[in-house]
């Protein structure tokens, strides 16, 4: 369980390690990033979602919308996470 969330932040760390510094200053690059570690941590808790009751389900379900919200608005390829996390939700059974 706590595997995947080490490997995403092992990727968030990478993506703003302060050797990076000239692309984050600038206004384009920062979108690229932000829109992909908001559909990064969408997508990782949409793995851990089906495992649990339904409160911890709801929550989870709410925050993964919220990230996924969020790299929407972030820049246009935050739109690929809604049809992954469909298609994921379908090939698990969630219960909806």
């Amino acid at each position: 369980m706590l595997r995947p969330f080490a490997v995403i932040l092992c990727g968030c760390a990478l993506y703003l390690s302060p050797l990076q510094w000239e692309n984050l200053v600038w206004p384009n690059q920062i979108l690229l990033y932000t829109s992909l570690i908001f559909s990064l941590l969408a997508l990782s808790i949409a793995t851990c979602i089906s495992k649990l009751n339904l409160r911890q389900q709801v929550f989870r379900a709410l925050l993964c919308s919220f990230l996924a919200v969020c790299a929407t608005f972030s820049f246009g390829w935050g739109l690929v996470v809604w049809p992954a996390l469909v298609i994921y939700g379908l090939l698990v059974r969630w219960t909806w």
